[in-house]
């Protein structure tokens, strides 16, 4: 949109030279015919220069009607110029106001996040520390398992070697007394 522009920049200043150049000829029809032309065009409209080139032929052949005519165009361009660019400012000036109002928003979603943020890290923290913790306790249970294992094969191994003695034992006939008791 850049080279747009400094094209239809091209367009007045070619415009306003050719204006200059058909003025210097006396050929002031042509002249406001060119004017008349330009504001048909949007970014061709004239300006404080095209309306003063207009004037300076228009006092020299006495034609104090269109030099009063161009006046009264050229203030109804500056009043309506004033009031686009009034009108302009105030947009901007609303843009401006709705952009603060999107930064202190912005601003405040971003302490809330950050907060936000700073809890879950503390959360993630304090898990990871009982996550450390719970790892210890299951290694110490399973220590613990492992060593109850142990102690159930080696009284399991001793139970069963008196299991075997046991059944030898059972195995040999032992005398029976008859006792009563008198």
């Amino acid at each position: 949109m850049k080279w747009l522009k400094k094209d239809w920049n091209l367009l007045l200043n070619f415009t306003q030279l050719y204006l200059r150049h058909i003025v210097r000829k006396n050929q002031i029809d042509e002249a406001f015919s060119i004017l008349n032309q330009m504001k048909t065009l949007p970014h061709c409209q004239p300006d404080v220069f095209t309306y003063s080139t207009l004037i300076k032929p228009c006092v020299d052949a006495c034609q104090f009607e269109l030099v009063e005519s161009l006046y009264e165009e050229m203030a109804e361009r500056m009043l309506s110029n004033r009031e686009s660019a009034r009108r302009s400012r105030r947009r901007k000036q609303a843009h401006l106001t709705e952009l603060e109002t999107q930064v202190s928003q912005l601003r405040v979603e971003n302490s809330s996040l950050l907060k936000r943020l700073t809890e879950i890290n503390q959360k993630y923290s304090d898990a990871a520390v009982d996550n450390r913790v719970l790892k210890a306790d299951v290694e110490t249970l399973r220590a613990k398992v492992k060593m109850a294992e142990e102690t159930v094969k080696r009284i399991t191994g001793l139970n069963n070697t008196m299991f075997h003695g046991m059944s030898e034992m059972s195995s040999i006939e032992m005398p029976t007394f008859d006792w009563k008791p008198f």
